[in-house]
């Protein structure tokens, strides 16, 4: 079985990085050609566009023959405001949705910073999917990224926010478990020891940057012990997140 992860950014590639900037219009058929390439079974996104008339994961399924698809609307999109960001999973296997979890706001102030445009970020909600597969249980996530907004994951509050956020968590995941997507920080298995520890999940990917803001992987696929890890890897492509790739023998 080969699953992707994958954040998006709406379908905008990259256009420059010094500064950062992306190209003007949509480009999701770069994506789309990027996944044929891998053959997936299965596909989470994360920041995946949605409104009224479109919906790129019906997009993407189709072209990759996925037949199974499932969409949650997060908020507001940051890239184009004439759509909504989404995480979707699409599948080559049957699943059951189990949970839509909306994570907990930041109990604390954060110090917006100012963007280039002279205007204030949004702070975005966001939401994990679980789903229940005939052999295992998979989870994909978006968090948001405290220290964009001047506060971390390791300040006490941090940590009392990720602690509200796990045992969200613990209590509609179960193993085996395949737990992946963005999580905007570098330290899971820190700051997540409860979750790691009761569904035995290891870090698979490679230990190298996974995103152009961070030098850290933010980006991540965590397995049961359970599983039989063929391949894992990160492929750096023109976007500003790599794609997760892993292979799990049957």
């Amino acid at each position: 079985m080969r699953l992707i992860s994958w954040n998006i950014n709406g379908g905008f590639p990259l256009a420059g990085l010094e500064p950062v900037t992306y190209t003007p219009e949509e480009k999701l058929d770069y994506f789309i050609t990027l996944l044929l390439e891998q053959s997936p079974d299965i596909v989470c996104l994360q920041e995946v566009h949605i409104n009224e008339v479109r919906s790129q994961a019906e997009e993407i399924a189709r072209a990759l023959g996925l037949a199974q698809q499932f969409v949650t609307i997060a908020s507001p999109s940051h890239v184009d405001p004439s759509y909504q960001l989404a995480n979707a999973v699409l599948s080559r296997y049957p699943f059951e949705l189990k949970a839509e979890i909306c994570h907990p706001k930041p109990r604390f102030e954060l110090n917006l910073p100012l963007l280039p445009d002279g205007t204030y970020p949004k702070v975005h909600d966001k939401v994990t999917q679980v789903f229940k597969f005939e052999t295992f249980t998979l989870a994909n996530t978006h968090l948001i990224p405290l220290e964009f907004f001047g506060a971390s994951y390791e300040s006490p509050k941090g940590k009392a926010f990720a602690r509200e956020l796990e045992l969200l968590w613990l209590e509609h995941l179960s193993e085996p478990l395949l737990f992946c997507g963005d999580f905007n920080l570098s330290a899971v298995l820190r700051t997540f020891p409860e979750l790691i520890s009761r569904f035995e999940l290891q870090d698979v990917l490679p230990q190298e940057s996974s995103s152009i803001f961070n030098p850290e992987r933010i980006d991540f696929i965590l397995a049961s012990s359970q599983f039989h890890v063929a391949k894992a890897e990160l492929m750096h492509v023109n976007c500003d997140h790599a794609l997760c790739l892993l292979d799990i023998l049957s």
